[in-house]
């Protein structure tokens, strides 16, 4: 990991028929759609990047975006250094050609890289490279999931949304609206492929963040419930100790305890 700050996150919200570019790129880039969609001509080739779907552009080439003429299109990236990454990964990177469907965990570091954007300071600029290098690395992975792990789209959709909106207020009614599916038949799918309601997987979710934070910021804890969708400082201390026997500020201290930075709970 490199020690000063390479790398720089951002996003957008794009007019419908908007364009960008031709323009030549200087540094690698993972962008991502959240929703709408885009084509990218890129040097020789062009492709269409979907909603939920990820693409990485090299440096040096040329690049022109246009984006849906439907809807506004929200779009969220990450740029870095070509040489913040080590030679095996590049070789990595390299293998992956088209877009790809996010995933959920690279939907989350990209949330967590956009939330530091802003952020001055050592810690916020190790923080920064530490996210882009997990997010090339989750791009690099191509696991073929069996078929019992493939989760139907409703509960892919819902997983999504949660992973962009935890930190909003978000109601039952809102994940039955990202679905695309009934509200009984989405409670059946969620019982079935995660083992728990929508509602509760994302209050887990939040808490899961909340300990996070907790463990790898010096947010204060009202911040961190802020942060992570909790109305109110009691409520996120009630679900911390709910889950893991302890209120914030203890688990906040064990953490220190232990020494070291972690980046996931």
């Amino acid at each position: 990991m490199l020690s000063t700050d390479h790398a720089y996150f951002n996003e957008v919200v794009d007019d419908p028929g908007g364009t960008l570019g031709p323009r030549v790129l200087t540094r690698l880039q993972l962008v991502m759609i959240h929703r709408g969609g885009c084509t990218i001509a890129h040097n020789d080739r062009e492709f269409r990047l979907a909603e939920g779907q990820a693409a990485l552009l090299w440096p040096g080439e040329r690049e022109y975006l246009r984006s849906s003429r439907e809807v506004p299109t929200h779009r969220s990236w990450c740029k870095v250094e070509v040489a913040f990454a080590s030679s095996s990964l590049r070789e990595g990177l390299r293998t992956r050609s088209g877009p790809l469907v996010l995933t959920h965990r690279l939907e989350a570091l990209m949330r967590v890289g956009l939330s530091l954007k802003n952020e001055s300071g050592e810690a916020a600029e190790r923080l920064r490279n530490s996210i882009a290098a997990s997010l090339l690395l989750e791009y690099t992975l191509k696991v073929q999931p069996d078929r019992d792990q493939i989760l139907p789209p409703a509960v892919e959709r819902v997983k999504r949304y949660v992973a962009l909106h935890f930190a909003e207020p978000v109601s039952l009614s809102d994940l039955v609206t990202a679905s695309q599916v009934s509200r009984s038949h989405l409670n059946r799918l969620f019982r079935a492929h995660v083992g728990t309601t929508p509602i509760r997987y994302l209050w887990q979710v939040r808490v899961s963040e909340g300990v996070r934070l907790l463990r790898d910021t010096e947010l204060p804890i009202l911040g961190v419930a802020e942060r992570t969708g909790f109305a109110t400082p009691t409520h996120f201390a009630r679900m911390i100790r709910a889950t893991h026997r302890r209120p914030p500020s203890a688990l906040r201290r064990s953490h220190l305890y232990e020494g070291g930075l972690r980046l996931t709970p």
